[in-house]
C-alpha cells in the first residue's frame, strides 16, 4: 500500500502545504526567489535568496522548520580561518563554506578533495574544527 500511495504521490503535481508556506513566510520574511521541491511525502525544502546570500530551508508537512542551510563565500571568512583552511586542509580555490541551523545546534561545513579523497570538514560557530569527515 505505501508503495502504491508514492507512485500516486510522483505522479501528482503537488502544491506546497499551506501550513508550511505560512510557517516559512513568518521565519523568512524577506526571502525572495523561492523555489519549492517537495522531500518525499512529508517534507517541503525551498530555496531562496536572503540578504544576498543563497539559502535552503526543510520544513516538515505540518509546518515545523527543521533546518537552514546558508551558502557563505570564502571571501566572506575572517582572513585567519581562510587562510589556515588553506594551509592546514589543502583548499585553494574552495569558494563557499556551508552554514547550518537546526532547532537544537549551529555549525558550518565544507566539503573539499585532497588527492583522491573527499572530505568533509566540521566547524563549530566560532570556527573551531570538531570533526573531519570521509565521505
Amino acid at each position: 500500500m505505501a508503495l502504491s500511495l508514492l507512485r500516486l504521490f510522483r505522479n501528482k503535481k503537488s502544491q506546497v502545504s499551506p501550513f508550511v508556506f505560512v510557517a516559512f513566510r513568518i521565519k523568512f520574511p524577506k526571502a525572495t526567489n523561492l523555489v519549492w521541491h517537495q522531500v518525499g511525502i512529508l517534507k517541503w525544502q525551498v530555496g531562496f535568496t536572503l540578504k544576498m546570500k543563497r539559502c535552503t530551508a526543510l520544513f516538515n508537512s505540518d509546518g515545523q522548520w527543521l533546518e537552514t542551510v546558508t551558502i557563505l563565500p570564502m571571501h566572506l571568512l575572517p582572513e585567519q580561518l581562510q587562510q589556515s583552511l588553506k594551509e592546514k586542509h589543502a583548499v585553494k580555490g574552495h569558494k563557499e563554506i556551508h552554514h547550518v541551523q537546526t532547532p537544537d545546534r549551529s555549525h558550518y561545513e565544507m566539503s573539499f578533495t585532497e588527492g583522491s579523497s573527499t572530505y568533509k570538514l566540521l566547524f563549530d560557530v566560532s570556527f573551531n574544527i570538531v570533526g573531519k569527515l570521509v565521505l
